[in-house]
């Protein structure tokens, strides 16, 4: 159950999925029009990393869950991230080919995987991937 004022995991997915979404549509577009594209997008190693580096910012979120819900309900945050991402993105593979759109794009399907693991229930909530870290627990954060 949510406590108060807290949006419940389900509204801040679905508008997180499509704030994905959008920038995985933006990165992909801007690189097919680029001159080698498809071919240096397609790489396998930048585009693991990214999954990778995916779910291990899922697993962060999933070990500090209060801390990670009070960064993401700030307005510049919840904005800023997939903006910051997606120009971040653009202006890095400018200069270094496609490896920063293929890492993006990695950590885009890597979320979009995960994500659609938890909503069919094959993955547990992320709440309860490290157990309950109340405030009476010795590692707890209060």
């Amino acid at each position: 159950m949510c406590a108060e004022n807290t949006p419940s995991p389900v509204s801040t997915r679905l508008t997180d999925s499509v704030s994905a979404a959008g920038v995985a549509l933006v990165v992909w577009v801007a690189r097919q029009r680029g001159e080698s594209a498809a071919r240096e997008t397609a790489d396998a190693a930048p585009f693991f990393l990214g999954v990778i580096a995916a779910a291990a910012i899922e697993l962060a979120f999933a070990r500090w869950p209060e801390r990670a819900a009070r960064l993401w309900r700030r307005p510049a945050v919840r904005v800023g991230s997939p903006v910051g991402l997606a120009v971040g993105t653009l202006l890095a593979s400018r200069r270094r080919d496609g490896a920063p759109s293929a890492v993006v794009l990695g950590g885009l399907a890597g979320y979009a995987a995960l994500l659609v693991g938890i909503v069919s229930g094959v993955i547990p909530e992320p709440a309860s991937w490290f157990g309950s870290r109340g405030r009476g627990d010795p590692d707890g954060d209060g």
